[in-house]
């Protein structure tokens, strides 16, 4: 189904997040832990808060703090290493994100169609840690989408801290895609069925401080 995009187009108001709303913080723990009624009272508060707000705040993820700390300690590390260094792994190619791009070296802006300065920061790309040769993979659009990381030959541990975290915030989408699903009425397996080949980029971003004012 097409849609055309139209310049008079304004939503129903009843479909308008109220500008003065507090942004809700939902504890999503019970939806694992809980029996079926504190499983649906999760799914009741995600529900009202993307129909009437659009935005939510979650705890109870079950993401380990240590997880978290030492993806961004280890990703730290690889970024105050000389640029000699960071470039070994410097991304393939445009289009695909995988490894390092370097300060000022992409525009996203520049999607636009307008001219645009260039991102001030240096990334790191990542995509799935698990592919095979099935032709989903290696055809068409596949070697864009499942290009191999890239990682540093001499920083085991930050392929292992990006690993984990990758694997923990993995199972968390999972877990929001079946809360979703029965938000919707729909069978509570019904995305996660459907994204088992994702294709998801995860992206570690740096913003080095700046000596003078940035282009406008």
């Amino acid at each position: 189904m097409s849609h055309e995009a139209n310049d008079d187009f304004t939503p129903g108001r009843e479909r308008v997040a109220d500008a003065a709303v507090t942004v809700p913080v939902i504890d999503i723990a019970p939806f694992a832990q809980g029996d079926l009624a504190a499983r649906r009272m999760v799914v009741a508060a995600v529900k009202h808060a993307c129909e009437h707000v659009g935005f939510f705040v979650i705890t109870g993820h079950a993401v380990p703090a240590e997880k978290i700390k030492a993806v961004f300690a280890e990703s730290r590390a690889f970024f105050a290493r000389p640029l000699d260094e960071k470039m070994r792994i410097k991304r393939p190619g445009p289009g695909i994100s995988r490894g390092y791009n370097s300060l000022a070296g992409q525009s996203l802006g520049l999607t636009m169609g307008q001219k645009a300065p260039p991102d001030l920061m240096e990334s790191l790309g990542f995509g799935p840690l698990e592919i095979d040769n099935d032709p989903y993979w290696t055809e068409n659009f596949g070697p864009v989408h499942a290009h191999p990381n890239l990682w540093p030959k001499d920083a085991p541990q930050l392929r292992r801290a990006v690993s984990d975290y990758w694997r923990v915030m993995e199972a968390l989408s999972a877990q929001l895609m079946r809360i979703f699903a029965l938000a919707l009425d729909l069978d509570e397996e019904f995305f996660v069925r459907r994204s088992k080949r994702h294709v998801t980029n995860m992206r570690i971003n740096y913003y080095p401080a700046q000596e003078r004012p940035p282009e406008s």
